[in-house]
Order: C-alpha cells, then sequence, then structure tokens
C-alpha cells in the first residue's frame, strides 16, 4: 500500500512540474486519437491514469485507441473498467454492445472467406465498418484479401494501403502488400525466365504501382530492355534502380554495362566505379572498368584496374585474359605467357586466351607451345580466324608448309584476316619474292 502511495506521489510531482492535470492529459489524448497518432494517444491517456486510475473516460479513450488498433480484447477490457466506475453511462454501455456486436460479425466474415464466398465476406465485412468506424483496419484488410483471391491484385493492394491508413502499425496489412508486391515481382521473374518479356514488364510495372520504391523492379525493367536492345530505356530502369538504392552494387554494373553498350563509355565508367565503392570485391566491375581503361587507351589503369579484379576473386579468368592481351600488344611476352597460363587453366573454353598465349608463344619461337595453345583455341572454336593464323605460324616455324597453308587458308575466309593470311600464304608460295625482304 506504502508503494501505491509513493508511484501515486511520483506520478503527481511529474505532472505538476509539466503543468498538465489528468483532464488536460485526456483531452490530449483524444486530439491525439482523433489525428491518427495511437502511440501518442495511449501515452497521453495512460500518463492521466497513473495519476488517477478511476478516470472513465480515460479507460474509454483507451478503448478506442486499442479498437483502432483491432484489439479487441483490450478494448473490451478497458470499456469493461469504464463502465464499472460509470455505470450509468448509457454511451459505454452501447459501444460495449458494438464490439460484442461486431465480434460476432467479424466471425461470420471470416467464415465466409475460408469457405471461398467472398462476396457475402465483403458484404459482412463493410457492414463491420458502417458499424464501427474506429474497427475499420481490420475489415478492409479482409476484404483486401477476398478481392485478392478472386485476381484483382491491384484493388487489394489498394484494400491493404486503407488499412494501413487507419492503423500504421497493422502488420497483417503491411505483410500482406510486401507479399503481394514479392509474388507479382517474382511473376515477373519467371516470366523473363520463359521469354514472355511483356508479361514480364506488365509484371514489373505493377510491382512498382504496388511500391514505386522497389528498386529491384526497376533492374528486371532493365534486363529485360536490354535483351530487347533498347539500351536507352535500361540506362533509365537502372538509373531509377540505384537512384532509390545507392548501394545496389548489381545496378551500378548494370548501369555501367548499358552506358558501355551505349558508347557512353566515361559515363559507364563513373558507373562501374560506383559498384565497386559499394562493394570493393566485386572483381567483374574491376575488370570491366579494365576493358573501358583499354578503348580509352589508358593501358596503366587498365593494368591497374585488371590487377584489382585478380586481387580481389582470384578465380576470375577474365581480368588474366585481358591483362595478358595487354602484355602481349606491349611485348611484355614472358609476362604475358605467365598470366594467359592461369588464364586458360582457369577457363579452358576461352578462345581469346588460348589465342594470346599463342602468339606470345609465337613472339618468343617457342613454336610446339604456340601450336598447342592455337589448336586450344580452335577445340572451343573450330573456325576461328586468330588463332589459324597464328596456327600458321607456328607450322611454319616448325616446317611444315603444307599445315601452315592449310591454317591459313582457313583464316583468309574471315574478310578481318584475309590481307595478313594472303601474304602469308604468298610468302610460302613464292619464297623467291622475299627472299632480299628483312
Amino acid at each position: 500500500m506504502e508503494l501505491k502511495k509513493i508511484a501515486f506521489m511520483q506520478s503527481l510531482l511529474v505532472t505538476i512540474v509539466l503543468c498538465q492535470t489528468p483532464y488536460e492529459l485526456l483531452d490530449q489524448g483524444k486530439i491525439l486519437l482523433e489525428q491518427g497518432d495511437l502511440n501518442g494517444a495511449e501515452e497521453s491517456v495512460k500518463s492521466a491514469l497513473k495519476i488517477d486510475n478511476g478516470l472513465a473516460e480515460g479507460h474509454f479513450i483507451l478503448s478506442q485507441v486499442y479498437l483502432t488498433r483491432n484489439d479487441l480484447n483490450a478494448c473490451r477490457e478497458h470499456i469493461n473498467r469504464a463502465i464499472e466506475i460509470d455505470q450509468y453511462n448509457e454511451d459505454y454501455r452501447a459501444d460495449f454492445d458494438k464490439v460484442n456486436d461486431v465480434a460476432k460479425m467479424m466471425a461470420t466474415g471470416l467464415k465466409s472467406l475460408e469457405t471461398g464466398d467472398h462476396e457475402k465476406a465483403i458484404v459482412t465485412f463493410e457492414l463491420v465498418i458502417e458499424k464501427l468506424p474506429l474497427y475499420a483496419a481490420a475489415p478492409i484488410y479482409y476484404i483486401g484479401v477476398a478481392v485478392g483471391r478472386e485476381g484483382d491484385v491491384r484493388e487489394a493492394a489498394n484494400q491493404f494501403r486503407k488499412s494501413l491508413k487507419i492503423n500504421p502499425g497493422y502488420e497483417r496489412a503491411s505483410s500482406a502488400l510486401i507479399n503481394f508486391t514479392n509474388r507479382t515481382f517474382n511473376e515477373g521473374n519467371q516470366y523473363v525466365r520463359r521469354g514472355d518479356y511483356d508479361g514480364a514488364i506488365e509484371s514489373y510495372q505493377l510491382v512498382l504501382e504496388l511500391d514505386p520504391l522497389y528498386y529491384k523492379a526497376y533492374f528486371q525493367l532493365g534486363v529485360v530492355n536490354t535483351k530487347l536492345g533498347d539500351y536507352a530505356a535500361a540506362i533509365d530502369n537502372y538509373r531509377k534502380s540505384v537512384n532509390i538504392e545507392p548501394n545496389f552494387s548489381k545496378g551500378w554494373f548494370a548501369l555501367g554495362l548499358g552506358l558501355q553498350k551505349n558508347d557512353q563509355l566515361e559515363e559507364g565508367l563513373e558507373a562501374f566505379k560506383k559498384a565497386t565503392e559499394v562493394d570493393p570485391t566485386y572483381a567483374k566491375a574491376h575488370s570491366q572498368m579494365g576493358t573501358i581503361y583499354v578503348i580509352l587507351e589508358d593501358f596503366n589503369s587498365a593494368e591497374n584496374a585488371f590487377n584489382m579484379a585478380i586481387q580481389v576473386d582470384p578465380s576470375y579468368a577474365r581480368p588474366y585474359q585481358n591483362l595478358g592481351n595487354i602484355y602481349v600488344e606491349h611485348e611484355r611476352f614472358d609476362e604475358a605467357i605467365n598470366t594467359l597460363l592461369t588464364a586458360t587453366a582457369l577457363d579452358d573454353k576461352s578462345p581469346k586466351s588460348w589465342y594470346f598465349l599463342s602468339r606470345a608463344y609465337n613472339a618468343t619461337d617457342q613454336c610446339d607451345e604456340a601450336r598447342e595453345a592455337a589448336l586450344g583455341a580452335l577445340r572451343t572454336k573450330k573456325n576461328y580466324a586468330p588463332a589459324q593464323f597464328e596456327l600458321g605460324t607456328a607450322e611454319i616455324c616448325l616446317g611444315n608448309k603444307t599445315a601452315a597453308l592449310q591454317a591459313f587458308e582457313k583464316a583468309r575466309k574471315d574478310r578481318s584476316w584475309r590481307k595478313s593470311a594472303e601474304y602469308e600464304i604468298d610468302k610460302i608460295k613464292n619464297p623467291h619474292k622475299y627472299e632480299n625482304v628483312k
């Protein structure tokens, strides 16, 4: 009993300090409830009841707070307490009866929902809303469930949003909205896998109607745009995805690729840099930066980028291949051979890696190795003209003129290699023309 007195005095002292009486706190609670601030209303009314737990109106306001939160048990508890304190208040009794009626109506509506009678369920829930508007969040949510089961995703989502507007903390409505959005997004992904791009676009656009900040839907729209060759639209959608979520490294990488394909190299480079800032271990982004640096003829930066890609992921073959190419072009053949041997060990199906390796071996008069490397490329890509040319070069080195001619003949079928191949063929067939040529 003594402890209760001490608690009462402490609460009274707080109220005096704040210059608020219990009745002022109740009035404040009413205003906050009308404004939809359920937490503020609850806190204010509970502060009043700490001072005087015999305030019937305080318990009644709390019942309205819990009613709006869809907690019928807590609502009944506080209406009962209000009635106990003020036994002659007809308004309290009328509300108590309404709450009991609504509980029965909700049970009826839920049974209709479970048995698949969606129309009857919706009618019942609408009557609940009419009878007890403060409790509307729950029946509105179940109306959303009913129309969703009928296949109207847009209207279901609209009902869930209406429910959350009344009670922002209503987890069932927020979870349902998230689940509908995720399900629609996954349906879009399935359309992409089946090659139904129109269906995918429609699904992703619906996702963005349900949640305008669903950044992965913009990303997937960009993927579809890319598949359809619409790089401008892809770039726009990738930008939207990273604008919403700046830490989406995959979005920055895709944006970089789109810009690169659209010949916007400097902007593409910046996008790849963003990807590596977000995720320093993003080997593909480092490697792609190197590719752009090569195009821009900034070979030092390219070498650094490829080495960084190798550092963060030593098992990724592509940067070894590209770095090996730089070494070949700059006649750093020993480094090229070491690097390209790693590239082919990691990925023996890359004709370019074998081709660059063959070039390096031919340049250092390692003819047997050059032939084997060229054959490695041709095992993957039979009519690969660059490899045929290097094979021909290796065969000449080994003294196999017939084999060399066969390789050069195959190389000359490629327009890009025709002139070089025909020159080598002529050298074999007419050696006297080149006797004095150094």
